[in-house]
């Protein structure tokens, strides 16, 4: 691994709370009840997608030699627990408000409860690295351009998914690290495509089945403009995964790492602007 691709940031556990309770109330994303349901769905599903990032670094936490990256698993577990509890927390308050948030979940959590099963500890880790991606290069996009969700979200919600994406953008390459400090040659390459295109079939299909059901508990699943307006969101205007294709495609060259995408830039640019915040 190449030291210039290594420790080019500090990954630091913020102890952060986020009080979401009273914009869950309503359709927080501008009053729009599909793109709401996107993220909130990402919340339903983040937790237990953390929980196999920590369980897959740390079951190969002895086998690493390199102190640097022994000290980027502890930032990496510190960040994804701290993760956990907030999505916990977010996920507690929409079932507080009538969302059947264990029925969205269910086979989200039956697949995960079966990769612990049935696939081996490099598998699993292989599976972390793509799902890593997908979350760095999501977070990537919103530092990137934060603007859309400033405004449409009140500031809460605001805050903490920034606050998020700050951190996976911070962490993004330890699993990865970890993936090349104990596996190498042909099968660690066709073993980590393997995992990236089953983590594109079925977080594809987790996702849109569970924005459908919280559609449904209002009775918008089959509104066409909340649809609408999640395709838009994701392929049009700001074309999230649109703007997201190069970097999806690289991580098939033999080649990859996910700091070859150097966004330390925009990263710089939310921690100064906690910075002029707390002062």
């Amino acid at each position: 691994m190449s030291k210039a691709l290594h420790g080019l940031v500090d990954i630091p556990v913020r102890n952060v709370r986020h009080d979401l309770a009273d914009s869950l109330k309503s359709y927080w994303y501008g009053g729009d009840p599909g793109i709401t349901a996107f993220y909130n769905t990402l919340s339903i599903i983040f937790p237990h997608a953390e929980k196999m990032v920590i369980d897959s670094v740390k079951y190969y936490e002895n086998d690493i030699a390199d102190p640097d990256i022994k000290a980027e698993v502890k930032g990496l577990v510190g960040q994804e627990a701290v993760h956990m509890r907030e999505h916990h927390s977010y996920n507690k308050e929409m079932e507080a408000l009538g969302v059947d948030v264990d029925a969205c979940e269910k086979p989200f959590v039956a697949y995960m409860d079966k990769l612990r099963e049935k696939r081996s500890p490099l598998m699993r880790l292989a599976m972390t690295c793509a799902i890593e991606h997908y979350t760095a290069m999501m977070a990537g996009r919103l530092l990137e351009e934060p603007e859309y969700l400033k405004a449409n979200a009140p500031d809460e919600q605001f805050d903490m998914w920034m606050w998020h994406a700050a951190e996976e953008t911070e962490h993004k390459g330890v699993a990865f690290d970890v993936y090349l400090a104990v596996a190498s040659g042909p099968s660690a390459y066709f073993r980590r495509i393997h995992a990236m295109n089953l983590a594109t079939v079925l977080f594809s299909w987790f996702m849109v089945r569970c924005i459908y059901m919280l559609l449904k508990k209002d009775g918008k699943q089959r509104s066409l403009k909340a649809w609408w307006n999640v395709f838009d969101l994701m392929w049009i205007k700001p074309g999230v995964l649109r703007k997201c294709a190069g970097r999806f495609a690289a991580f098939y060259l033999p080649g990859f790492h996910p700091w070859k995408h150097d966004n330390r830039a925009d990263l710089e640019r939310w921690r100064q602007s906690q910075t002029l915040t707390a002062a």
